[in-house]
């Protein structure tokens, strides 16, 4: 048995592996190698260079390990995951410690991990590895075709955001709320055909504003908030109205959620209010690399 880069051939057995070993109830279809291509694709993930596989006897894929790269020298991991019957014999830690080194040498300083909370075993086994845990987020989720009617309150507008969205204007707003983005990578987004932005405005100022992120099934909603002068008011509740005629307006999709990284109650009611379930709930866990560990592979 050895590590090595992924290879082409390797979509389809690595799809096998995860069906085999990964339940995630907020997934609602079995991966395929078709799927992780296009989920690969949408995360801009080069497998080729950033994942490595476990290859056993009659080059079966046996496990795989690899990252998503952040800004900033930060990295998204996404494994360890081993065939069952190879469990227990060090292989994950094998695969987690050949990955630091090509990760360290790389200029990655700080890699996270997400697991579900039912994950007990593989929140211990990250933990063997140097991980702690750093946040819990929820996610909601909406499996039924519901379109809520939430008209906007008097003096708001909301709408689906076209070309003539003035980004730096719009950018202002979300950092106001969260973190600062480019306007470089907002203009992106605004261009996907698999993203939406909605608007809130109060005449011609921007209040608030929730994103739409579709991928396969999958409609996700990101960048949600309004400003604090506006909340309490239905400002809100009309966003996510509007998310949710659009998101089961579009062809093939099953599931509409969101992923929040608060169990504050006044947050999640609005989700539930309008027909939204807390499903389930995952932890980040992060761990620094070292120089040195360049010298473990």
């Amino acid at each position: 048995m050895f590590i090595r880069f992924f290879r082409e051939a390797d979509f389809e057995p690595v799809s096998t592996l995860l069906n085999q070993v990964h339940v995630n109830p907020t997934r609602t279809a079995w991966m395929t190698p078709e799927r992780l291509r296009s989920e690969l694709a949408n995360r801009s993930n080069n497998p080729h260079e950033n994942f490595l596989i476990l290859e056993g006897p009659e080059g079966r894929v046996l496990g795989f390990c690899g990252y998503d790269p952040m800004p900033a020298g930060r990295a998204l991991l996404d494994g360890p995951v081993v065939e069952a019957a190879y469990r227990r014999q060090g292989w994950g830690k094998r695969l987690f410690e050949e990955l630091s080194a090509v990760m360290s040498a790389r200029g990655i300083r700080r890699v996270a991990v997400v697991l579900g909370d039912e994950n007990e075993a593989g929140e211990k086994f990250v933990a063997s590895l140097g991980f702690e845990l750093e946040k819990t987020d929820v996610i909601v989720v909406c499996q039924r075709p519901l379109h809520p009617e939430a008209a906007p309150p008097e003096g708001i507008t909301i709408e689906l955001a076209g070309p003539e969205l003035d980004l730096s204007a719009y950018e202002d707003l979300h950092a106001s709320l969260f973190t600062r983005r480019s306007v470089n990578y907002v203009a992106l987004l605004a261009r996907s055909p698999n993203y939406r932005i909605f608007v809130a405005r109060a005449g011609e100022q921007l209040v608030g504003h929730l994103e739409l992120e579709f991928l396969d099934e999958v409609a996700t909603l990101e960048a949600y908030g309004v400003l604090p002068e506006y909340r309490r008011r239905g400002v809100g509740k009309a966003l996510l109205a509007a998310a949710l005629k659009t998101a089961w307006g579009t062809p093939g999709v099953t599931l509409v959620r969101q992923i929040w990284n608060t169990t504050e109650p006044g947050y999640i009611k609005v989700y539930l209010e309008m027909g939204f379930e807390l499903k389930y709930a995952i932890r980040g866990m992060v761990r620094p690399l070292t120089p040195m560990e360049a010298k473990a592979g």
